[in-house]
């Protein structure tokens, strides 16, 4: 029996194994068929668009428009590759029979909200619908503006076929609401193709961007100030042109660039650069600069308002004289740098604007920086830079507060990167190698990533210090234009050969998407990313019949377009075993192959790198790198192997001589254009052919030395022979791809776009979770902030069996304060991930939502403390109405107020005790100015009700104390998402009418240098005592060194009643009274009894 136990168990045991292997083995190869979360391909995706939309969603880009009071949101179900109307009322009426309906979140950097479409409408059409007003949307109309983004998905947690996109306010973006020069309704007429565009992207609105056509107006008169805006993505119905001479007047006025006598003498005007401010357009033309009148003012006029432009005057004598000349006729003369980034109310609304003019003459350039409204310019000097430079870009790190400048070294013939703290040198400067060039940079305000492109791209993740490659262009191919999702990590590029390129914030390379034609560009191609819906649009700029027109050409961002990526390289490849191999290179080229990619064979076979990395000291003077990759699809050997014959290895150092014995055929031997070839062993030893003898004999090298003195020989049989050789030489053997998308990052949908307010004592926690496909190498998340000198960052990770979770803890460095960008990223996940990174903003400083609020000892509504008797639980009475136009005594009497602040105004009144001059010529009204009535003062409820002093106009009704209660102060600090706490810091207490009838007891022992007052606190029982009665209106200010950046201060008023007689009038009156008393009594002894009584004598 014991033995037959053992067997069962055993049998057992060995089944439960296998039957987990094969759930395992399932479960892993059919992961993202039942993943919730999309990796990038699957078959069915959400569609929404509102009611108004001119299309069912399926050219909006993953745009929401919002116009007016609400709008419409519709939402469907559709197969992403058979869009059919039939298809998506199957799939609509498939999901909403499950009782399954979609949900969409719209969210900010400080407001988020979420809907449920309930509603199902079963027409011709079948979909769910809600109709959301702007109000739902953000309750407080100081958040509206701004970027919004929204995440929208079919049934509220379940991820399924989650989509994002842009929230477009129209009503909110000044370009869409102004009028610009003379509106153009024809097609517009050039003579010749313009010779560039330039687009300026509106900073918090992804896809509403302003357009201006680069043209030569000496063959086209009249035709250099065409300006044009989009809200699509230049998609045709959404672009509105306009001419900013504005000629349908008789002369040029205010809403014209041209500021000549007549329009004759701006016929040859055109605009050279031009930016997109907040509130302002600022245009440089070959007559001057122009600036726009401010949006915000314009628009007070309402919507369609024609916008006005006046020149900028003064910049610098040299500028002015080029421009009075007429020698600014080119881009490269004079250029504008500014930094758009979407304003926030810690961050400065001032935009400083530079421009460069580049003297050919003197071969130098000056750089001259102001702010709007540009009346007062500051020459830029940049210190330690070459003595013979120019300063070909420009822009500011808004985190860091610093200044990164391109610079052409003209004396050393090399590009070289510069970063400037004020005037002073922040670090060495980078110098790009000889032989590649920058030309320009591009700040990503949203990730706060440095780009720098031209002969190739470059990426910097730490502020400019140091720059990664992230392109391998031909020598003969350039960047010609360059984009990135303004609120994304997807950038790309368009190249002189016709390659458009696409990359990920922090992946250090980009890879070939799309081909425009076989050679190079007769015309410039623009492009614009939109990585929510995973597209690229294409502008072409085309003159057809001498009509100008924008064609715009989208296409989806898929593996199946991308292109073999070659390197000049012969690989070394060394199977470890069937899952597993090894390839090594010889060259510095370890940045040519990273973790996310696929090396394919063109005889068959493929794998999977997982990682590489330097090779050991010994190793590293034959191999330079290691790059380990799992076998995804097993190795074919090339047709007409030599492997049928014997190979006689003789092995001594790092090289080996290879033999071929007793071959089978005459065709089995080495040939010369086997070099480079790999010969793998039986055993596992593998050889590359690098020297051809004879064809019997060739010499190979090996990954691993043989050290000792007698060489190692042997004879063997069913060797192979693999072709991983140089592509050029070798017409392609093998190739890298990208891999499909294996890893997804979780979190992201609860964090992305988030801003988060730390003050001087708190911390951020978060974690963010990457989920995989498969069990082995899974991506590591891995956590970059754009200003470290505010932050301590400390990190865990942990994995699991298919996710890998980093645990974040950020807190605070002493008094330091500033706004800084965290960034989550996986980078060494697939370029075709949709989302491989995630941002958050930190702000460190005072969070806005926090408040120090005074606790009254008794609280009531509203309508109750205003409007009736409000008693207290002792049965007093606790609301005191005040006078008219009342105002609290000074220290020269109750007779004689002197305090500005005046309570209860009524103009119609007359005023509370101003019988002396003094008082009368204090007057001085807030809410009430200029008004005869109180109705007119616009006093709301909360006005009434408040204890801020700049509402005192409107207050009324104000707590009542008795004069023998001593008042203890009572305070909580509240803040939005965090639970009210109890004020246990020090305060002080000042009066706001100058009153000093008051006593404070109890004071803390604590004092701080330069502050007068009593210091008071809560755990010290500290109360105030009255001296006088009347109204006391106090401020509190919270003191405690270090324990918050903001200056946390609330007011409180109360009224105190039932105050005894005064010293010395009290004395005087019972002095009086005793008095009186006794001369009655004197007096009563008078009249009743003296004179009648008998006395009698002895």
């Amino acid at each position: 029996m014991p033995r037959t136990l053992s067997f069962l168990s055993v049998f057992l045991c060995v089944r439960a194994l296998f039957v987990c292997l094969a759930v395992l083995s399932t479960f892993q190869c059919s992961f993202s068929s039942f993943l919730p979360y999309d990796f990038g391909h699957e078959d069915v995706e959400s569609v929404v668009y509102t009611s108004n939309s001119e299309d069912n969603g399926t050219d909006s880009f993953g745009q929401l428009y919002f116009q007016g009071s609400s709008m419409v949101i519709i939402y469907q179900v559709r197969y992403r590759y058979n869009d059919t109307k039939y298809n998506r009322n199957s799939l609509v009426r498939r999901y909403a029979s499950q009782g399954i309906k979609p949900n969409i979140r719209f969210w900010n950097l400080t407001w988020n909200t979420s809907f449920e479409l309930k509603e199902l409408v079963e027409e011709d059409t079948v979909y769910w619908r809600r109709n959301i007003s702007k109000l739902q949307i953000s309750q407080d109309t100081n958040y509206i503006s701004g970027s919004w983004k929204y995440l929208v998905e079919l049934g509220k947690g379940l991820n399924l076929f989650e989509k994002s996109g842009s929230l477009i306010l129209k009503d909110e973006e000044p370009l869409l609401n102004l009028e610009f020069g003379d509106e153009i309704t024809n097609p517009i007429l050039f003579q010749s193709k313009p010779n560039g565009l330039i687009i300026k992207s509106s900073p918090c609105s992804s896809g509403v961007a302003a357009i201006v056509p680069v043209i030569n107006t000496t063959e086209d008169e009249y035709s250099g100030c065409y300006f044009g805006v989009t809200y699509n993505y230049f998609n045709p119905s959404s672009v509105s042109w306009h001419n900013l001479l504005h000629q349908s007047s008789a002369i040029p006025n205010e809403y014209s660039i041209c500021k000549q006598s007549s329009f004759s003498k701006c016929a040859n005007l055109s605009i050279i650069d031009f930016t997109l401010l907040k509130n302002h357009l600022l245009f440089l033309t070959t007559n001057g600069i122009l600036l726009s009148k401010n949006f915000t003012k314009a628009l007070r006029n309402g919507p369609g308002t024609k916008l006005s432009f006046t020149s900028v005057q003064s910049i610098h004598p040299d500028i002015d004289e080029a421009i009075r000349m007429g020698s600014v006729n080119r881009r490269e003369d004079m250029k504008l740098f500014h930094t758009p980034h979407c304003h926030r109310s810690y961050v400065s609304d001032l935009e400083e604007v530079c421009i460069v003019y580049r003297n050919n003459t003197s071969n130098s350039s000056l750089t001259v920086c102001s702010y709007a409204p540009f009346e007062r310019w500051r020459t830029l000097v940049l210190e330690s830079a070459p003595e013979k430079h120019y300063l070909l870009d420009m822009v500011q790190d808004i985190d860091r507060q610093s200044t990164v400048a391109l610079i052409n070294d003209k004396s050393q013939e090399v590009t070289l990167l510069q970063v400037y703290n004020g005037t002073k040198l922040s670090f060495p400067a980078f110098i790009f190698d000889k032989g590649e060039t920058a030309e320009s940079l591009y700040f990503h305000a949203y990730t706060k990533i440095i780009y720098a492109y031209g002969s190739q791209v470059w990426q910097s993740l730490d502020g400019g210090n140091s720059f990664y490659k992230v392109t391998s262009l031909h020598d003969q191919d350039r960047v010609t234009s360059f984009s990135i999702d303004l609120f994304g990590n997807t950038f790309c590029v368009t190249t002189r050969l016709g390659s458009i390129l696409i990359g990920k914030a922090g992946i250090h390379r980009a890879i070939v998407v799309e081909r425009l034609g076989n050679g190079s560009l007769s015309h410039p191609v623009y492009t614009q990313v939109l990585g929510h819906a995973n597209t690229v649009v294409a502008l072409k700029p085309q003159v057809a019949g001498g009509n100008f027109s924008l064609s715009p050409t989208a296409f989806e961002i898929k593996r199946d377009n991308e292109s073999q990526h070659t390197l000049p390289l012969s690989l070394l490849a060394s199977f470890r075993d069937e899952t597993q191999v090894e390839f090594y290179v010889s060259s510095e080229c370890g940045d040519c192959f990273s973790s996310g990619q696929v090396i394919y064979s063109k005889y068959g076979g493929s794998a999977r790198i997982v990682r590489v990395e330097k090779t050991s000291i010994l190793m590293s003077n034959v191999f330079k790198h290691k790059i380990v990759g799992l076998v995804t699809k097993a190795f074919a050997e090339p047709p007409r192997n030599r492997t049928n014959s014997l190979l006689q290895v003789r092995w001594s150092g790092w090289n080996a001589s290879l033999t071929l014995l007793s071959r089978m055929n005459t065709d089995d031997r080495w040939q010369e254009d086997d070099l480079g070839k790999t010969v793998i062993l039986p055993e596992g030893q593998s050889f590359i052919l690098k020297h051809y003898v004879n064809e019997t004999t060739f010499i190979g090298l090996t990954y691993i030395p043989w050290m000792r003195n007698t060489p190692w020989e042997d004879t063997f049989e069913g060797w192979t022979l693999h072709d991983f050789r140089d592509p050029i030489s070798s017409n392609i053997s093998w190739w890298v791809n990208e891999d499909t998308c294996r890893s997804v990052l979780l979190e992201r949908r609860n964090l992305d776009m988030r801003l988060f307010h730390l003050d001087s004592m708190d911390s951020l926690t978060f974690t963010a979770t990457s989920i995989s496909k498969t069990t082995s190498r899974q991506p590591f998340a891995r956590v970059f902030i754009s200003n470290p000198r505010l932050f301590i960052l400390k990190s865990v990770v942990h994995t699991s069996f298919l996710n890998t979770s980093l645990t974040a803890l950020i807190s605070q460095k002493p008094s330091a304060r500033g706004t800084s960008s965290l960034t989550v990223l996986l980078q060494h996940s697939s370029l075709f991930c949709k989302s491989t990174s995630f941002t958050i903003s930190i702000h460190s400083g005072c969070p806005p939502s926090k408040k120090l609020r005074y606790i009254y000892p008794s609280t009531f509504s509203d309508a109750s403390f205003l409007d009736a008797k409000a008693i207290d639980s002792k049965g007093i009475q606790r609301n005191f109405k005040l006078p008219f136009n009342y105002r609290p005594p000074s220290a020269r009497g109750k007779a004689i107020p002197l305090t500005g602040n005046i309570y209860n105004v009524d103009p119609k009144r007359p005023h509370y005790k101003d019988a002396y001059s003094v008082t009368r010529e204090t007057v001085q009204y807030k809410q009430c100015q200029g008004v005869n009535e109180r109705t007119a003062c616009g006093c709301t409820l909360g006005m009434r009700r408040s204890s801020s002093e700049r509402y005192s106009d409107c207050i009324d009704t104000v707590y009542r104390i008795l004069f023998t209660e001593k008042l203890m102060p009572k305070f909580t600090v509240s803040r939005d998402e965090r639970e009210t706490i109890k004020l246990d810091s020090p305060y002080y207490l000042k009066e706001l009418n100058n009153r000093i009838d008051y006593e404070a007891l109890n004071p803390s022992t604590k004092t701080f240098p330069g502050i007068p007052y009593i210091i008071m606190e809560e755990k010290m029982n500290s109360s105030v005592e009255f001296v006088g009665s009347g109204l006391y209106h106090f401020r509190a200010h919270v003191v405690q060194d270090n324990y918050t950046f903001c200056e946390l201060t609330d007011e409180f008023l109360v009224f105190v009643v039932d105050t005894p007689l005064p010293y010395p009038v009290k004395d005087i009156v019972m002095a009086c009274t005793v008095m009186g008393f006794s001369s009655m009594l004197y007096l009563i002894y008078l009249v009743f009894f003296h004179g009648k009584k008998k006395i009698k004598y002895d």
